[in-house]
């Protein structure tokens, strides 16, 4: 799928290049985003990468199915909105993903289960205390999660508020299948429940996305529900238009893979960005946009992945273990810092799949995204060995890779994350694997932020602090 190289010009090149994670709306074309809540403002929520102006949706915000405000919107929350072709917020739509008590004696240092589904946790969920993070909230206590089903049969949360009910009740959104007057199952990700009911309403078929609300959790994998009905929210993503969706891909390939419950199929066409279509895996967060058609599927015109950050180097120290799979490295010696969780692959099998004194000994490659702490840390997605020099663990090869900001064209430096990147000595530039130009003037009179860029070093003489004098740079951001 990784699209033929031709030759081009380097100004043909770096026009194609996009702003990693949205544009903005400023084609003015309908459409809905469905994602994680990343800025809010007075008037404005930012999803997907795209601001929008909400300033005009009085009662056209709900939370859980009751009219809302928008102060009442939080980092996190994964919503549904929808945009006018003037660019204009008309609703906004949130819910949880599961809502009920804790399960007794299942909360860990990363994750917990409530009603059997499993929540997973890692340093970019949000909290309404991001202080204590979850260990502030108590092992029994009541929660409400909002996330995206994940490729291990559970839950990867996005946010995690206490639920102030004191009630018993119990709350799931997923897919129903094999659909009957009294029941149904219930598809979360990779995880099914078995539903019963006096009566499953007519909306209810095979294939809709569902609300299920039952007075107590689920007993042995069986969910007695007091009311099932067909999302609202999801309801904005169905019929003909554009949408822009965020989340884990739950299974398949870069051919056709599922994010939640929307299947997305890519063509020839299909715009990659922070990533090829072999990074297409299941575990990784991506955000598909393209045309919906009936059924709510997304042909996608793009597809960008929201782990872009990719680092290269020998690992400086384990700075702290809660277990084998969740704890602290650092890298780039000693200015990154890894959060490794239950979250984490580690893809090779010669890589120290463990936060133990034999990763000190390895060059690895580590792709992740951003901490809520900010700084220079991430939540890692994936490890392997590194490539490059004398070979895996053994290599000598730094690479930093992600979007960039505050370039300097005339100094022709950039940033990624906290890192200063100097490709004023640059001997080659790429895009795809494929040599661009040695002008390194004319890339960076071309270049703009937002450009996911790959820069690469032999050693670590190359790096000082945070600053990377850069041997060879790769245009990531148009495949």
């Amino acid at each position: 799928m990784r699209e033929t190289y031709r030759a081009l010009t380097v100004a043909t090149a770096l026009v194609t290049l996009v702003a990693c994670g949205g544009d903005n709306n400023n084609g003015l074309t309908a459409r809905t985003l469905q994602g994680a809540i990343t800025a809010l403002d007075s008037g404005s929520v930012t999803v997907n990468g795209v601001r929008t102006d909400d300033s005009a949706t009085a009662g056209k915000i709900f939370i859980d199915d009751n009219p809302s405000t928008h102060d009442l919107l939080k980092l996190g929350q994964v919503v549904t909105v929808k945009i006018d072709d003037n660019g204009k917020t008309t609703e906004i739509r949130s819910h949880p993903e599961v809502r009920g008590g804790i399960d007794s004696g299942s909360k860990t240092a990363s994750s917990f289960t409530v009603g059997g589904q499993v929540v997973r946790v890692d340093d970019s969920t949000h909290f309404e205390d991001n202080v204590a993070r979850l260990g502030g909230i108590a092992a029994t206590e009541r929660v409400r999660v909002s996330g995206f089903p994940d490729d291990k049969g559970g839950l990867r949360a996005t946010r995690i508020d206490r639920d102030a009910s004191s009630s018993t009740d119990f709350e799931i959104h997923g897919v129903a299948s094999a659909v009957t007057a009294s029941g149904f199952t219930l598809t979360v990700g990779t995880t099914t429940y078995t539903v019963t009911i006096a009566s499953v309403p007519a909306t209810v078929v095979a294939g809709a996305f569902v609300e299920v609300h039952a007075a107590a959790k689920p007993a042995a994998g069986v969910i007695a529900a007091s009311s099932v009905k067909v999302d609202d929210d999801d309801g904005l993503l169905r019929g003909d238009g554009e949408a822009e969706v965020e989340g884990i891909v739950v299974s398949g390939t870069s051919a056709s893979f599922v994010i939640r419950t929307r299947t997305v199929t890519t063509s020839a066409s299909t715009k990659w960005v922070g990533g090829a279509p072999g990074d297409l895996v299941p575990g990784v967060k991506v955000e598909a946009e393209g045309r919906l058609d009936g059924s709510g599927n997304i042909a996608a015109s793009k597809v960008v992945f929201h782990d872009s950050l990719r680092f290269q180097s020998a690992v400086s120290a384990v700075t702290s273990v809660t277990d084998a799979k969740n704890g602290t490295f650092t890298m780039l010696g000693g200015t990154l810092t890894v959060h490794v969780s239950d979250v984490t692959e580690f893809e090779t099998s010669g890589v120290a799949a463990s936060l133990s004194a034999a990763l000190l000994t390895q060059n690895v490659e580590v792709r992740g995204y951003p901490t809520v702490a900010g700084g220079n840390d991430i939540v890692a997605t994936r490890i392997k060995l590194g490539a490059g020099g004398s070979g895996g663990g053994a290599s000598t090869r730094i690479v930093i890779q992600g979007p960039i900001t505050d370039l300097n064209a005339s100094a022709k430096t950039f940033k990624i994350l906290g890192y200063t990147i100097d490709g004023s000595g640059a001997s080659s530039l790429s895009r795809d694997d494929n040599p661009l130009s040695n002008d390194s003037s004319a890339v960076f009179t071309g270049l703009a932020n937002g450009a996911v860029v790959k820069a690469r070093a032999d050693g670590p003489a190359a790096l000082t602090g945070t600053t990377l004098t850069a041997k060879e740079l790769e245009l990531e951001d148009d495949k």
